[in-house]
């Protein structure tokens, strides 16, 4: 990769991900029943013509918010109605998660480690299977993530601090527009993700470098009111429509039950996403070992810096959330995909660099 400029490693890295991603997207057939869910779901909505509350086989279905629903019906209205149609959102949600990978991976690094963060991404086994599969999980990975790297760049840029005011401000819009985005995918659990990596980050990067947010409240205030804007007005109209029942099916039954009782899903171990989060990475996780000489000798006195803490707490956090969740599910812990990326190819680039004897 050294030996290519910068606009060839990028185009590269597009071909492969476009060819993971895309390729054989159009089969097998829809045999999933959640995929089927979502399919059918966004038929109807063209059938119906109806665009603010999905169905299923004419029953009314409020297990999940509209987002996804509303970008598989685009693309049937684009392209047709086809199972490769359903699950374009999902492969489009994949190559985006490549480019920010990689965007936040050259910020934080070099090109050669934002190409390799990229490329685990566009390769590893997990992204590949959720790309092909007309579910909303990628797409919220997605958005949860860019809510989460606009905060860093807007809120808590690194030092030096060379990020202009206006671009921070810009950097708040887009993480509250990712939040707003994830919150119309899945529900409450994509601003419960963004806190989950924000607050302890923002506590300890005060405790430990005495760094504080770099941005007035009004510009918090402003990007929190584009959240509620793109995001209360599809709840609103759901609530005038169906009544105060789709509220408490929603919220309390598919969210709150859902992550606090075996009511939907089989209680599992608190080790389970474990071995998810190894399987999802291959063939990339074989590399781990290769990332532990970066600390090896440091135990007692070890402090990261702000790079390994923000990447540490962005993987950290969310397998911790879902880790004491009673419903688990593989695809859950997807958000940890972006800084476990950056953080094997940080060990790859290292061991090229200097090979470990």
């Amino acid at each position: 990769v050294n030996v290519l400029s910068e606009s060839s490693a990028r185009l590269i890295l597009l071909a492969i991900c476009c060819a993971t991603f895309f390729g054989g997207l159009s089969g097998p057939a829809l045999t999933d029943s959640d995929e089927a869910f979502y399919a059918e779901s966004a038929r109807e909505m063209i059938e119906r013509s109806d665009w603010l509350t999905p169905y299923f086989n004419g029953n009314t279905r409020f297990e999940k918010p509209v987002l996804y629903y509303w970008l598989a019906a685009i693309m049937y209205t684009v392209s047709g109605i086809s199972a490769w149609a359903a699950r374009v959102p999902s492969a489009l949600a994949g190559v985006a998660l490549v480019i920010l990978t990689y965007i936040a991976a050259r910020r934080w690094y070099d090109d050669l480690t934002a190409f390799y963060a990229g490329l685990i991404v566009a390769t590893s086994f997990g992204s590949i299977a959720m790309a092909h599969q007309a579910l909303p999980d990628l797409p919220l990975t997605f958005f949860i993530s860019l809510s989460v790297w606009g905060v860093f760049v807007g809120l808590l840029p690194d030092p030096p601090d060379t990020v202009p005011t206006t671009s921070r401000q810009a950097w708040l819009i887009v993480s509250a527009v990712g939040a707003a985005c994830a919150f119309l995918v899945k529900g409450p659990v994509g601003i419960a993700l963004l806190l989950s990596v924000l607050l302890p980050l923002s506590l300890l990067e005060w405790v430990m470098f005495k760094r504080f947010w770099l941005v007035r409240p009004r510009d918090i205030a402003i990007a929190t009111a584009i959240g509620f804007a793109l995001t209360v007005p599809w709840y609103f109209a759901m609530t005038m429509e169906h009544g105060v029942a789709y509220l408490e099916r929603f919220f309390i039954a598919e969210n709150l039950d859902r992550f606090a009782s075996d009511r939907y899903n089989t209680p599992r171990a608190m080790w389970y996403y474990g071995p998810i989060v190894i399987g999802g990475l291959l063939p990339w996780s074989l590399f781990t070992p290769l990332c532990l000489p970066q600390f090896r000798g440091r135990r007692l006195a070890w402090r990261p810096d702000i790079r390994t803490l923000r990447i540490g707490l962005w993987a950290i956090m969310p397998l911790v959330f879902f880790t004491f969740s009673i419903g688990k599910q593989p695809r859950y812990i997807l958000p940890v995909l972006i800084p476990l990326s950056i953080f094997l190819a940080h060990g790859i680039v290292s061991a090229l660099r200097e090979p470990v004897s």
